[in-house]
């Protein structure tokens, strides 16, 4: 996953959307690569490691209802691609997404007593609800309808317990 945001990163940052060049024949080698793998690691992968910016100031703020532009044009080929090998991958994500914020919670792991580690982890937490947020409501993208009920009943059941997600 380092790998694939390094590289698309950087052709984000230069506008780089040509195929001929040497990091879109990166990309086009990693996407290739991503098909040998087993689907449920790589979506684990992406969201424990490559969703959230190491960065605290790269993640969204607390006002914040969606990722940030760069994490959506860095992480939406890759996501695109999976779709077109296995259809759903945006509901597959969403599930994921929401077992990390699930498996994180305050109820199940006491937030740390130093405040920067506190903060770290809310931030963690808030960057992957905007992701799945944004999965919820993208036009391309977006989580099947008949995903939705049981990711909604998921959700409510977790809210009804003090979580500031």
């Amino acid at each position: 996953m380092a790998r694939w945001k390094k590289v698309v990163k950087a052709r984000v940052r230069a506008r780089d959307v040509t195929k001929e060049s040497e990091s879109g024949k990166a990309v086009r080698g990693m996407l290739r690569e991503f098909e040998n793998e087993d689907e449920e690691d790589v979506l684990d992968a992406v969201v424990r490691v490559g969703l959230v910016p190491v960065g605290r100031k790269k993640r969204p703020g607390r006002k914040a209802t969606g990722p940030t532009k760069e994490s959506v044009l860095v992480w939406t080929p890759l996501f695109a691609h999976l779709d077109s090998l296995s259809p759903g991958i945006a509901s597959k994500l969403a599930q994921q997404i929401l077992t990390v914020l699930v498996d994180s919670a305050p109820r199940f792991h006491p937030p740390p007593a130093d405040d920067e580690a506190r903060k770290e982890v809310a931030s963690y937490r808030w960057t992957l609800g905007t992701w799945l947020l944004h999965l919820w409501n993208d036009a391309e993208l977006a989580v099947a309808d008949e995903e939705r009920g049981e990711i909604t009943k998921r959700l409510a059941r977790e809210l009804v317990h003090s979580d500031d997600v």
